[in-house]
């Protein structure tokens, strides 16, 4: 397991720099509820001038709205949502090419290791770090909530349910990476595709939402795991499926095509 360890040691500190920033956005957006729930009213009269499209952009809707503390949380978890996707889309970009664009490939595939080995231990390695991101998101959430839920009631099953999936989320993002890192034959800015992964996403996904597509909600896994849904109306079954359909499916294929590819070497 020397790659697995060599991997998990690599990104521990970005790890770490990711589950301060997540704890740290939340905190920081979640303590301007009790502002927004200290004059309901004048709320709701700015909300009402919106259409139900655009609002549901940003996580919101007649059911979740600032006032409430699963809404405000909605639409923060929301935008949250485009930085794991994101993190976890350069995970899966730089796991399997990193040797490639260091030009370090050499030493690695002299290794007295196996191809599946690298495989499986890189994948492993990162599933490792989405599970601390994961771990964070559902600490961070429970605590900032907790702390300024203004005296309101909290549904904690139903956050428990929606931050739980997350994991689900990241990891969809991760194989896609993965699959998109070796369809590609070489390229040397990861963060370039791991935007345009995740936000692209992103915008596809509340413009679908904006515009009432529905195609758009089995396209991306913000429909999958949308806020403004799940902590409403619960976890979509079939939704879940589909992701995990997807997330075995990139993975089947990315094992198949890091095993048949021309790795380039100095």
């Amino acid at each position: 397991m020397t790659v697995f360890r060599f991997e998990v040691k690599k990104l521990w500190l970005s790890t770490v720099f990711w589950s301060i920033g997540i704890f740290s956005a939340l905190l920081l957006y979640m303590a301007f509820f009790p502002t927004m729930a200290a004059d309901p009213t004048a709320m709701e009269t700015i909300m009402q001038n919106f259409p139900e499209e655009f609002l549901h952009f940003f996580g919101l809707s007649s059911a979740l709205t600032f006032n409430s503390i699963l809404g405000y949380y909605a639409m923060t978890i929301g935008f949250i949502m485009g930085a794991i996707a994101v993190h976890g889309a350069y995970l899966g970009l730089s796991i399997l090419s990193v040797e490639e664009r260091e030009l370090t490939a050499d030493f690695l595939m002299t290794r007295p290791i196996s191809r599946q080995q690298i495989f499986v231990q890189k994948v492993l390695a990162v599933v490792i770090h989405i599970v601390i991101i994961y771990i964070v998101i559902n600490v961070a959430s429970i605590i900032t909530v907790t702390i300024f839920r203004s005296s309101q009631t909290v549904d904690y099953q139903t956050l428990l349910i929606f931050t739980s999936s997350l994991i689900f989320f990241q990891l969809f993002f991760v194989s896609l990476g993965l699959c998109v890192s070796l369809l590609i034959p070489k390229f040397d800015n990861v963060i370039t595709y791991a935007l345009a992964l995740g936000f692209g996403l992103f915008i596809l996904s509340g413009f679908g939402d904006m515009l009432s597509i529905e195609l758009t909600t089995y396209l991306t896994p913000f429909g999958y795991f949308d806020p403004n849904i799940v902590l409403v109306e619960g976890l979509s079954l079939q939704l879940f499926i589909l992701n995990l359909i997807w997330i075995i499916g990139t993975l089947f294929l990315s094992y198949k095509l890091y095993l048949s590819r021309n790795i380039h070497t100095i």
